[in-house]
């Protein structure tokens, strides 16, 4: 087995609630960290999206 090529930057973003000036909020997104992937290129199908949730808020942080 050969060593992956790490080639395809991946951005980890938190959500942020700003104030949108109206007693409100607008969602904002703040960069956290970036991992890096091998591409592997095909056309995505329904399993190729994965969705992570938790914590307090119900984000992972």
């Amino acid at each position: 087995m050969s060593a992956p090529r790490l080639s395809v930057p991946l951005m980890l973003e938190s959500p942020v609630r700003q104030p949108d000036g109206m007693g409100g909020f607008a969602l904002d997104w703040q960069l956290v960290g970036q991992l890096w992937a091998e591409g592997v290129w095909k056309l995505p199908s329904v399993l190729d999206f994965l969705v992570v949730s938790g914590g307090r808020d119900g984000w992972i942080h």
